[in-house]
């Protein structure tokens, strides 16, 4: 089971640095600044609630992803990432794309890159042959 509890009471009651907590939790010092950031986000502060429970503090910090249907997933610019891919030096490795409603990571290349082959067809027309 998660150690939240004691992680938000050693930080914010004793003041102890990430390293020490997660020597003191037997949990690394990543996953202790992923729990206080979290706590942060939602507004979770020390000492907790007397009603608040591990499941429900846990429900808290870790609440399931929303999810949304493909259709309504932010679209970028692909004409523009077409072009910014011609650069020199530049590869699909990390690449991330902004849109107009923020952020869009492809994260499979395969996907990206048929996306891009649609887009080079609409955009540059393939020459007819005239015999």
């Amino acid at each position: 089971m998660r150690k939240i509890r004691e992680v938000l009471r050693l930080k914010w009651s004793l003041g102890l640095s990430h390293r020490a907590i997660g020597k003191s939790c037997g949990i690394g010092h990543t996953v202790v600044t992923e729990y206080l950031k979290r706590a942060e986000r939602v507004g979770i502060g020390w000492p907790l609630p007397p009603e608040m429970d591990n499941s429900q503090l846990e429900r808290m910090l870790f609440a399931p992803p929303i999810s949304m249907p493909s259709s309504e997933r932010p679209q970028p610019d692909w004409a523009k990432a077409h072009t910014e891919l011609k650069g020199k030096g530049v590869s699909l490795f990390d690449y991330r794309i902004t849109s107009n409603r923020g952020p869009f990571r492809v994260s499979n290349t395969r996907i990206f890159h048929r996306i891009l082959r649609e887009l080079r067809r609409r955009v540059t027309p393939r020459p007819t042959s005239s015999t």
